[in-house]
């Protein structure tokens, strides 16, 4: 009888030590795990201009289902900066995100997409999320 229950640990251990592997080592990433590999591998090619007066400087993960983008305007006055100009940008941005193919699956994920523009002197000028 001490044999069998011998064995029977063996083989609970053995299936507990099969799930572990299988559930923990080799589990796929987090979408928050990947999405720390996306902002990483996205930052390698930034800064990037991305119009006469936009200028993309980095991305950041996070909190959660989240990634933030920190644009500069420069080339421009601030008091051109108005809520009419800043309303466009976002119904802009807004219309990308929701119809770009490359951005499905944070849309299917309901990755948060937070935009924080500023000044060249580091002063926000506006920020807005898209929770999708």
């Amino acid at each position: 009888m001490k044999q069998f229950g011998m064995v029977v640990v063996v083989v609970l251990s053995a299936m507990a030590g099969r799930w572990v592997v299988q559930n923990v080592v080799f589990a796929p990433p987090s979408f928050d795990a990947q999405l720390v590999k996306v902002c990483s591998e996205f930052n390698k090619n930034l800064p990037m201009e991305v119009d006469q007066i936009t200028r993309l400087d980095t991305t950041a993960p996070g909190p959660g289902k989240r990634i933030t983008y920190f644009y500069t305007l420069h080339s421009i006055d601030e008091s051109d900066i108005t809520e009419e100009k800043k309303a466009l940008m976002e119904q802009g941005v807004r219309q990308q995100v929701a119809q770009a193919a490359d951005l499905k699956s944070f849309r299917d994920n309901h990755v948060a997409m937070s935009y924080i523009y500023r000044l060249t002197d580091g002063r926000e000028v506006f920020k807005f999320t898209i929770e999708n």
